[in-house]
């Protein structure tokens, strides 16, 4: 019984809930089968999660923390007799001391004969989370996605939100009643030239000069893919801002976000004789005003 469940994981055991499971992706990614072809890295892999099983848990930690791992026995009570432990002790106890629970006759060794087993031979695998970027589009119109976790392509739905998560059943650890999940956590990130501007979008759109003045109708990209024109009024601004309401990301609950349409006047690089002599006769109606 002398592995401690905070140093696999390498954090104190003051470390916050957040803390630990950031911790637990660091070393997962680190030391997966799939990705460390090392001798030690799956035994290795097994005991953080392992660990993660308990800490990442708030009832089995604080059993821990009072009791050792003596406290998350099946059927274990501080009082003496029978309380409400933990049927997946054993294949935690598995994967942290090399397939044999330290009390007693391996996975199912539990003293309190075969009701406690078969609740632990029925346990499944620990759930896996990988989080995976999509672009502002795929949020909105759905289609295929590659997870490399899985190798291979699943189909994700349409209006995704920023954090959503979607359940993939029996792509997790595998334990003794079969395989846990995998959650995908997906993040947006838009692709140029959509910008992240708190829960909306950003969309900067050059303009002429003239346009700007003058006020013009200009094309505006959607974050679906779809143009919509719209119209700036005349002497609009270099960075003046046009909400477009509920065209941004989606949004818990189905509704939208909103997107931000930014002016750029854009300048040009040629030379021009013609605009020479329209911008000196424009600095000097400025300076005749001053």
């Amino acid at each position: 019984m002398n592995k401690d469940l905070y140093k696999i994981l390498g954090v104190p055991r003051s470390a916050s809930a957040a803390e630990i499971k950031k911790k637990y992706r660091e070393l997962a990614r680190k030391y997966h089968p799939d990705v460390n072809k090392s001798p030690e890295a799956e035994q290795t892999f097994k005991e953080i999660t392992a660990a993660h099983a308990v800490l990442g848990n708030p009832e089995k930690r604080e059993r821990y923390d009072k009791f050792g791992i003596n406290g998350l026995r099946d059927g274990f009570s501080p009082n003496g007799g029978f309380g409400g432990g933990f049927g997946d002790l054993d294949e935690i106890l598995g994967s942290l001391f090399g397939g044999r629970s330290p009390f007693g006759g391996g996975f199912g060794g539990s003293p309190f004969g075969n009701m406690g087993r078969q609740r632990q031979q029925a346990s499944k695998g620990a759930d896996l989370e990988a989080t995976i970027s999509i672009t502002a589009q795929q949020s909105l119109n759905g289609g295929k996605l590659f997870v490399q976790h899985l190798g291979k392509s699943i189909t994700l739905p349409s209006n995704i939100y920023d954090g959503q998560k979607i359940r993939i059943a029996g792509q997790g650890q595998m334990g003794r009643g079969g395989k846990g999940d995998l959650f995908l956590v997906l993040i947006i990130k838009p692709e140029s030239p959509f910008l992240k501007f708190n829960h909306d979008l950003l969309l900067p759109v050059p303009v002429t000069i003239f346009q700007a003045y003058k006020g013009a109708k200009i094309p505006v990209l959607l974050p679906e893919g779809d143009v919509k024109n719209i119209s700036i009024l005349p002497r609009t601004q270099g960075g003046q801002r046009f909400r477009l309401k509920g065209k941004g990301l989606p949004l818990k609950g189905g509704s939208r976000s909103d997107l931000y349409v930014q002016i750029q006047i854009r300048i040009p690089k040629e030379e021009s004789i013609e605009l020479e002599e329209t911008f000196l006769a424009v600095e000097e109606f400025y300076s005749t005003e001053d």
